[in-house]
Formats: structure tokens, sequence, C-alpha cells
């Protein structure tokens, strides 16, 4: 499986430095590299999801909190059959495309909601999540966070809120890159560090990858 997963994850980048390379236009190739990896464990593992039936009720949801990597996780969703890869790469960030720079739920109902305003991700899956437990139902809630993006007060806002609800179905995932569009976190940016130290302070239970 986790050779499998690899391989899964070479195709990908192969995939996307290829497009960054021909396409005529803005592409987040290095918030998209990072994530990589991410993207294909959660898409072709650990969610629960069906592209035959994308209103399956037992679904993991996901969340895609920094929303400038939505080409990432079209690929990554292209991989496992949700989206067609040539359709992505002919007609993205096109006016009246479905596959804008940022993802949107309108045109796109595979995903669970539109984002790209940074830092509102986390309490979006809080909300997910605590009418998942109010209604008894099992399926988990997966946030994908840039670090750039946990400089803002929302995301802590929200981190606090889901240890105070005890939201155990949430899953806050943090692309720890280091970088934002135009600059290292730690030179130009609020400090980050002890950054696993800050999670766990807000009661999450935290795992380095």
């Amino acid at each position: 499986e986790i050779y499998r997963l690899k391989e899964l994850a070479y195709e990908m980048r192969i995939k996307l430095l290829k497009f960054c390379g021909s396409y005529d236009g803005a592409v987040h190739i290095g918030g998209d590299l990072s994530m990589t990896e991410i993207l294909i464990g959660l898409w072709h593992h650990a969610m629960q999801c069906d592209p035959e039936n994308l209103s399956w009720p037992e679904r993991d949801r996901f969340i895609m909190s920094k929303g400038h990597g939505a080409l990432a996780m079209y690929m990554a969703m292209s991989l496992r059959g949700f989206f067609d890869y040539e359709e992505i790469i002919s007609t993205y960030g096109q006016l009246d495309s479905k596959y804008g720079m940022h993802p949107c739920r309108v045109q796109l109902p595979a995903l669970e909601c539109s984002s790209g305003s940074l830092g509102q991700g986390l309490a979006m899956a809080n909300g997910i999540a605590l009418n998942a437990k109010r209604k008894g139902e099992k399926y988990r809630v997966y946030c994908l966070m840039g670090d750039g993006e946990t400089g803002e007060g929302s995301v802590w806002e929200a981190a606090m809120m889901s240890s105070s609800y005890k939201l155990g179905n949430v899953v806050g995932i943090v692309d720890r890159n280091c970088q934002t569009m135009t600059f290292y976190t730690e030179d130009k940016y609020m400090s980050m560090a002890p950054y696993k130290d800050k999670w766990k302070a807000f009661g999450w239970n935290v795992l380095e990858i």
C-alpha cells in the first residue's frame, strides 16, 4: 500500500510540474508540491469516499483551507476518479472553468465548500463536525491548512473551539513548509516556534510527520 501511494504521489508530482511548465499563468507550485503526499494519503487511503456517490452520508469530509492549492487538490482527486484530468489541464483558470485557482463548491459538487480566504477552513470543519456529533454520525472532517495562514487569530479561535467541544472527529493537518507566497515564515512573518507546543496548548493531540 505504501508503494502504491508513493507511485501515485510521484505521478501527481510529474503532472504538476509538466502543467506548471506549460501554463501561461499563476500556479502555486511550491505549496502544491509540499502537500502532494498529504493529499494522496487522504484521498487514496485515509478518507472514506466514493466518486460515484458524492452525497454518500457516511463519506468523510475534506476542507481545503489553503484554497490557493486547488490545483494539487484537483490533481489528487482526478487520480481517484472524481475529476477528468484532461479537462483540468485544458480549462484551469479560464473564465467559466469549473477548475478555478480557488475551489468553488457551486462548480464542483464533489467539494464540501468553496475556499480561498485564508484562516477560515478549520472553523468550517468545526461546524460540520459539530453537526455530525449532534446527529450521531460517524464520519470525520479533514482540514488542510497552510502554516502561513495559522498566523491568523481565526485559526486559533477555531482550534480552541475544536478542543472545547471535544470534536474528536476533526483532523487538522498543517502543511508546515515554512513558506508563504513571497517569503519564509520564520524570516519576515510571525515566528511559529514552538509550533507543536502551540497546538498542544490548545488541547490538540499532535502528531508530527
